[in-house]
């Protein structure tokens, strides 16, 4: 619960960026009722509970940028916004329905007076009244914990129907997971047909002109980054207990200019569990501390929108002791290979003071979903300086 109440503060505080630069209009406000309808991706087909078609409603509130700021010009006038979302799963005893939160942005791929390409990526969290229970719900292998993370895709047709009125219809992705907080977590997959209208109360603003935004040199900077995550561990029967882990990472950054922010650096995790799982079975009979950590080098990007990024960084593991000793580890095959060695992690990263060429020293407060390969490992938390 404490990673999802930190993203929703995270988004309040970004809030605050959609406004500036007076010589552009003040950013639209719009009101966008939104109605999903297709199927549940079977993942895992002999544990997937039966279940028919499933159905997403969605009430966004958002605004059309206008220029005040730099990137909005630079990403094409997007437009910010957060949604309420409710769904039926296809199976209520099982699955049961979804409420959800998320903020989301829209990106124009394609723009003319009269007709948008549109592409919508979205992430928050959501809550499952119903989840697995070893007595009363066992089926349920997809959904271990109440509060889940939402992430969310949408390619868009949109046309304008009148000064006020705008029709969408396109596909969208839904995904739902805890990030393997609490086991089980197969988490939830759909694919579904869109249909929506984008109502503007004060009427439909004409979009700019895009100005010339003139480059700017900037340092190279060193980077040092704690953090903090929890999840569960084991096989079934599930024990629902979760566990710390710490992550430390140094880092040398790189600004390219107004949108990218690349990265080189050292990660160290240490994980609780694994601790636990040595010391209780003697696995190691020294150093059994430093074998419950994992070191990697690895490499980001960020994609910068004012004080806000999107992070992406995939990393190799140098030093990951624990996981031979699992027996799931001991298949030889490409995917076990590569969720021994590879790690990375996305989320969003917020900079308290605003990124300038000249500015070294500024403090950084990130949320961040960690994975080894392709499957989830733990959500973190974090702060970090830049100097």
């Amino acid at each position: 619960m404490r990673i999802h109440l930190f993203c929703l503060f995270f988004f309040i505080q970004a809030i605050k960026l959609f406004s500036q630069d007076s010589s552009y209009h003040q950013n639209s406000f719009f009101v966008e009722p939104i109605f999903n309808a297709g199927k549940s991706v079977k993942i895992n087909p002999e544990i997937f509970p039966k279940n028919d078609f499933c159905l997403l409603n969605e009430l966004n509130f958002g605004w059309q940028t206008l220029g005040r700021k730099d990137w909005h010009h630079i990403y094409g006038f997007p437009q910010p916004g957060v949604a309420f979302l409710y769904a039926y799963n296809g199976n209520d005893v099982v699955l049961g329905r979804t409420f959800a939160i998320e903020p989301n942005l829209t990106l124009h791929a394609l723009r003319t007076e009269k007709n948008n390409i549109e592409i919508n990526l979205g992430s928050g969290f959501a809550y499952f009244p119903i989840i697995h229970n070893p007595v009363n719900n066992s089926t349920n292998e997809y959904i271990g914990s109440h509060i889940n993370g939402i992430v969310s895709f949408s390619f868009m047709y949109s046309k304008t129907l009148s000064k006020t009125l705008q029709l969408k219809i396109g596909v969208s992705t839904f995904h739902f997971s805890n990030g393997h907080y609490q086991l089980p977590n197969a988490g939830i997959n759909n694919i579904v047909f869109t249909t929506g209208l984008k109502y503007f109360p004060h009427e439909i603003k004409k979009i700019p002109s895009r100005k010339k935004i003139e480059k700017e040199k900037y340092p190279f900077l060193f980077n040092f980054r704690l953090g903090l995550g929890e999840h569960d561990f084991g096989v079934a029967p599930y024990t629902g207990k979760e566990y710390m882990i710490y992550a430390s990472s140094f880092y040398i950054s790189k600004r390219l200019g107004k949108i990218s922010n690349m990265q080189i650096g050292f990660l160290n995790k240490y994980y609780t569990n694994y601790y636990r799982f040595i010391a209780d079975s003697n696995v190691y009979a020294k150093n059994q501390q430093l074998k419950s950590n994992t070191f990697s080098i690895f490499i980001g990007h960020e994609i910068m929108c004012g004080r806000i990024s999107f992070l992406t960084q995939i990393g190799i593991n140098l030093f990951n002791p624990f996981f031979k000793y699992e027996d799931r580890y001991l298949k030889n095959d490409f995917s076990t290979f590569a969720e021994i060695w590879f790690c990375s992690r996305v989320g969003f990263q917020y900079y308290f003071l605003k990124p300038t060429p000249e500015r070294r020293f500024n403090i950084h407060a990130g949320i961040f979903v960690n994975a080894n390969y392709g499957r989830a490992d733990y959500d973190e938390i974090s702060v970090g300086v830049s100097f």
